[in-house]
């Protein structure tokens, strides 16, 4: 990462200000993107109750979700281009999802539900290479890692809303109106914080927004992802790495708590356990991330995570299975959860460094590897439900070591430029 060295030039008061404000307007948009959606996760039960679907119903109609995210980040710089910026598309993208988010919890039928879904997918499609764009810009002006703090922002809300759902869904509050206080409450944080992305916007003819396309650039997002036969190899290289990335972090939280209770017998509350576990370690890992990636650089930090991730799982699931006690899976989901943390958020400075080296616009970088990723998040259950099937959940995690193997080898390398 580039430092901040004596430049021999005052600060500018105005300019800090500023530039607290626009990241604190960015974390804002990372708060609003979690809150509504981890607020309707343990809400999902008693939706499925209410609208009397069965389990495969329900989970075709979540599947409009994962279907609207991967069409939005492929439309992502589409979008961009038409509304003039990263700044307008996030205006527009907050309020769809917020809205696409109540509707699911005041849905009078499952149909209705799913295509709520997939219109909250759609904005979160947009949304979420929007919001990582603007973070990389804030921390290409810093000259130091932001990342890991907004990513930890997106995890902290998260994990709170999870945790409030819970609280709420067990007082039977109703969803409607659970969900609906959320988004507003959402909402309400992005318009007041969100004016330190118009001042952002406003300044940029004193300093330039990187995370803002140029006129030229505006005009080059017409041809959207790379389709030149020199770039394929990175194409392709980004798309593993997206896919492995959502193999890395989604499996220990989708199915950690099943292998506990039905193969190892664990009570509730221990099965509970496991992708807590998983969720705090990842928490926990994005708070402290950015110091080590200004210390060690992103492709050390890279590497150490994928040894983390690949060790601490398989370490766990060899040892739970050959002892049947279900603590070696705790501490390597632990340890999985640490070592998930920082790829998401180093993922995206990847995508961004390759969309530069080739010479793309801003945001194309991010839209592929949002794209990729709802690849993973897709093919990850269909993948673990066809092994636990045939064989059993233990060999099914094996997902996650492998997703680490396949970072291993493609996120390092990629963030040698992002590096220098």
């Amino acid at each position: 990462m580039n430092g901040s060295g004596a430049s021999g030039v005052e600060p500018n008061p105005t300019d800090a200000t500023t530039d607290r404000r626009a990241l604190l307007a960015v974390a804002a948009t990372f708060a609003a993107n979690a809150g509504v959606y981890g607020s309707l996760l343990p809400r999902f039960p008693q939706l499925a109750d209410r609208l009397d679907a069965g389990e495969a119903a329900f989970g075709l109609a979540l599947l409009g979700g994962g279907l609207g995210g991967l069409i939005g980040s492929t439309l992502m710089p589409t979008v961009v281009r038409r509304l003039g910026g990263f700044v307008p598309t996030i205006r527009w993208a907050v309020p769809v999802m917020l809205l696409g988010g109540v509707a699911t919890g005041v849905a009078p039928t499952l149909v209705v539900f799913g295509l709520a879904m997939l219109v909250m997918g759609l904005a979160d499609g947009v949304l979420d290479p929007a919001m990582n764009e603007l973070a990389l810009g804030e921390q290409q002006r810093r000259g130091r890692s932001v990342m890991g703090r907004m990513h930890a922002t997106w995890s902290g809300t998260t994990t709170a809303a999870v945790g409030v759902g819970t609280l709420l869904a067990a007082a039977d509050v109703p969803v409607g109106l659970h969900v609906g206080v959320v988004a507003a409450v959402m909402g309400l944080l992005q318009l007041v914080v969100g004016r330190g992305l118009r001042e952002r916007t406003q300044g940029a003819a004193a300093h330039a927004d990187p995370g803002e396309p140029t006129p030229t650039e505006r005009g080059s997002l017409r041809e959207g992802l790379w389709v030149r036969p020199g770039p394929l190899l990175t194409v392709g290289a980004v798309g593993v790495m997206g896919v492995a990335a959502a193999w890395v972090e989604v499996p220990p939280q989708d199915w950690s708590a099943l292998l506990l209770s039905r193969e190892l017998g664990a009570s509730a509350g221990l099965a509970g356990a496991g992708p807590l576990v998983f969720v705090g370690g990842v928490f926990l890992g994005r708070t402290v991330m950015d110091r080590l990636v200004d210390r060690f650089g992103g492709r050390r930090v890279a590497i150490g995570a994928g040894l983390a991730s690949l060790v601490g799982v398989s370490a766990g699931l060899v040892t739970t299975a050959s002892t049947g006690s279900p603590w070696p899976l705790l501490v390597g989901l632990l340890l999985g959860g640490l070592g998930a943390s920082p790829v998401f958020p180093l993922m995206f400075t990847a995508g961004d460094a390759a969309a530069q080296r080739l010479g793309r616009p801003a945001g194309t970088g991010g839209s592929l590897v949002s794209a990729a990723s709802r690849l993973g998040f897709l093919s990850s259950p269909v993948l673990v439900g066809f092994v636990a099937e045939r064989l059993d959940l233990v060999v099914a995690l094996a997902i996650t070591p492998l997703g680490a193997l396949l970072m291993l080898a493609t996120l390092p390398r990629m963030l040698r430029a992002a590096d220098r």
